[in-house]
């Protein structure tokens, strides 16, 4: 995934330029957006209740289905009788045509989500990964013809990425097909339950979603979309520190969730600092080597993003934590703390946002995301050591004993190879 997002990043740079980059960055927020918040948290309660066995895996299945399809028929039709008014507010100079096409994306886009969560609640991991690479590498290939050899500029970029999404969502279906029986299912037992818990996590998710993307909106309300372009390059690039977290976290969540409260005690630890390190020692790599590597892989007009890179390294660093812990917490079915946490680091991000990005541009975009990530997860830290009665030290300090960890890792990463390699 680092690979071929990192690889659909450039394409967009170098094809479109930092205006059109921009365009396809604002644009893309919306199916993002919209299907996030049509889960309303379904998708991750979801999760929880398959760990707990409470209810039946096809009735949570085709629960999770059914809602995305009545949300979908219901918003959609409004959505694109709104993108007037989205022209006028958060996607100036987007195209109608554009948008349009991205109502098209939504349902794709919110289906694929909750397939992907019935798999992670099954511990499917091998099924989840190969659907995500699927997506992003169609989203590619179709994005190189879109826009280098079609030269269709933002309309095919966001064409790509659609039809991608379509290409992940049948896939998805066809797959789940082999492990359950796949039908549409209303337990109003099973709902209620989903819902309740859910819409916790989905006010967590919801807010850090903001965080995470909000200032692409103000950038674009003060600078416009050419800054928007060099800062979403930053983004791209910082943000790969996060697939090693991230990848943990998404197995994590699961097994927190069929696991005893002294089995997460003892494991979570572990992985959280020794991810921590790694994110560290691969920080200060970025950092040093950021300047050539912005240079010769995204090309010159876009060295703006060297420093607003650099600056948001502190918090993408701390926020490594704060994925890791939050899924223990999820986990726990403690979603609310989560929605806390993301709470604090909005708060931060709209008011850093509008005071920094005025006086220093994209740095000051950087700047507020960075404090904001790191109180956030000051926040989450707080939290887990409560509940887990973990030390902080225990979270973030690696240990003497992890070296076997270092063995073990190493071994399985040999055993992938066919016998002789690397012996």
């Amino acid at each position: 995934m680092m690979v071929l997002n990192g690889a659909i990043g450039v394409v967009a740079a170098r094809a479109l330029g930092p205006e059109g980059l921009g365009t396809f960055a604002i644009a893309m927020l919306i199916p993002n957006l919209a299907s996030l918040f049509l889960q309303f948290g379904i998708g991750m309660a979801t999760v929880y209740f398959m760990g707990q066995k409470k209810y039946p895996t096809d009735v949570l299945a085709g629960n999770v289905l059914s809602v995305s399809i009545v949300t979908s028929l219901a918003v959609v039709p409004v959505y694109l009788l709104c993108i007037p008014l989205l022209q006028q507010t958060v996607a100036v100079g987007i195209e109608s045509n554009t948008l349009a096409l991205i109502g098209v994306a939504i349902p794709f886009a919110l289906v694929s989500r909750h397939l992907l969560y019935i798999f992670l609640g099954l511990q499917y991991i091998d099924t989840y990964n190969q659907l995500r690479v699927l997506r992003a590498g169609s989203s590619l290939v179709l994005l190189v013809g879109a826009v280098i050899v079609l030269r269709m500029g933002s309309l095919g970029a966001v064409c790509s990425v659609t039809l991608g999404w379509l290409v992940m969502m049948l896939s998805g279906l066809f797959a789940l097909r082999k492990v359950i029986v796949v039908r549409l299912y209303w337990s109003w037992g099973a709902l209620r339950d989903c819902l309740k818990l859910g819409l916790q996590g989905f006010l967590s998710n919801l807010f850090q979603f903001f965080n995470y993307r909000l200032d692409v909106l103000i950038l674009s309300f003060f600078l416009g979309v050419a800054a928007v372009g060099i800062y979403a390059t930053a983004v791209t690039i910082a943000e790969m520190l996060w697939y090693v977290p991230e990848a943990i976290a998404t197995v994590l969540f699961p097994k927190t969730a069929a696991s005893s409260t002294q089995e997460s005690r003892s494991f979570t630890p572990v992985v959280t600092r020794n991810v921590f390190a790694f994110t560290w020692v691969l920080s200060i790599l970025m950092a040093v080597f950021s300047y050539p590597v912005v240079i010769l892989v995204f090309g010159g007009r876009y060295a703006d993003s060297v420093l607003p890179l650099q600056l948001l390294l502190p918090g993408v660093i701390m926020l490594s934590v704060n994925k890791l812990l939050a899924s223990d917490l999820a986990g726990r079915g403690l979603l609310l703390y989560n929605t806390v946490a993301s709470l604090v680091g909005l708060f931060v991000t709209v008011i850093l946002d509008v005071i920094l990005i005025p006086l220093w541009g994209i740095n000051g975009a950087a700047v507020a995301s960075s404090i904001s990530y790191v109180l956030s997860t000051l926040v989450v830290l707080v939290l887990y050591v409560r509940v887990s009665g973990n030390r902080i030290g225990a979270v973030l300090i690696p240990e003497a004993a992890d070296r076997n960890l270092y063995v073990t890792v190493w071994r399985r990463m040999l055993g992938l190879f066919p016998v002789g390699v690397g012996r």
